[in-house]
This record gives C-alpha cells, structure tokens and sequence, in this order.
C-alpha cells in the first residue's frame, strides 16, 4: 500500500490559474498604465491614470503571482516532494524579491518593501497549503 497522498492537480491547476487571472485583472485595472512597464512603452507618452483604491490593490499581485506559481510549479513535478514544495517557495519568494529589487535601480518602477512583504506571504501560505500533499 502506497502512503502517499493523491495530489489533486487540476484542483490547484483551477486555483492557480484562476488567481493569477484576478491578479492580473487587479494590476491593469488599478495600476497607471506608466506604472506597467509594457503598457508605458506602447502607450509612451500618454499615461493613463489607474483607480489608486488602496494598498491592497498595489500588493495583492505580488501575493497572487507568488502563491500561484508555486502552485504551478509542485503541480507541475512528477512527485510532491516536501523538498521540492520548499524549493518551489523559496524561488518564488527569491525570483519577485530580485525583481521588485531591480526596480531600485533605474526607471524600472517603484521599489515597495510591502511586495516583498506580500510576496513572502504568498509563499508561506502556498506552503501551507501544499504541506498535506508532501511526502
């Protein structure tokens, strides 16, 4: 008898990808289009101004893409490994904090240290959430 545990793939599939869609809706919707790298190139040099609701709306994505990519990633693995679940955390965590760290050098954007913040948060929570399918 096997004592792994059944990782419900398209379950998280469903969950990832659906909250990467609300995270993107919620960074075009709410961001400046001179906040969003691609959109100030195509847009250049008329900026629109997003709705600034609150800080959540700025944050949230940095969240989101964290948590659904290590979704996406375990998912993706042929075996849940409990290893490869914190691998897949800490790279997730480490790829959005070198990137919101790239944005301190330049005209890249605007570093806040709450994505970094929401970010590892994203990850603590994918870590939670993954842990019962682990071996």
């Amino acid at each position: 008898m096997s004592t792994t545990l059944h990782c419900p793939r398209f379950y998280l599939f469903t969950i990832a990808t659906s909250a990467l869609l609300v995270g993107f809706g919620l960074y075009v919707w709410y961001r400046s289009s001179c906040d969003i790298i691609l959109l100030r190139h195509l847009l250049d040099p008329v900026c629109e101004v997003g709705f600034r609701n609150n800080i959540l709306t700025y944050i949230l994505p940095s969240f989101i893409h964290v948590y659904s990519f290590v979704l996406l990633t375990v998912i993706s693995l042929p075996f849940c490994r409990h290893a490869a679940l914190v691998t897949a955390c800490l790279f997730w965590v480490f790829t959005n904090t070198i990137f919101e760290g790239v944005q301190l050098m330049g005209d890249l954007g605007t570093f806040d240290l709450s994505d970094v913040t929401a970010a590892l948060m994203g990850g603590v929570l994918a870590y939670y959430h993954l842990r019962r399918y682990t071996i």
